[in-house]
């Protein structure tokens, strides 16, 4: 559905490409009973989606020391 979203250009490539990341995540919450934010892909997929909303703005930083 996604991709013939952005086929039919209802959506973006950015917006497709987001939405990919939201489902990959999902979909290892909903199948993974260890689901955290070390599972397989899924900070990966979380970067991803900060720094396309954020890459003009701020800058992700992995460990402040806190």
């Amino acid at each position: 559905m996604i991709d013939n979203a952005q086929r039919k250009g209802v959506i973006s490539s950015t917006e497709q490409a987001k939405y990919h990341a939201i489902r990959e995540i999902r979909n290892r919450a909903a199948h993974d009973w260890d689901f955290s934010i070390e599972s397989e892909g899924v900070k990966k997929h979380l970067l991803f989606l900060y720094e396309s909303d954020h890459s003009s703005t701020s800058q992700y930083i992995e460990d402040l020391g806190f």
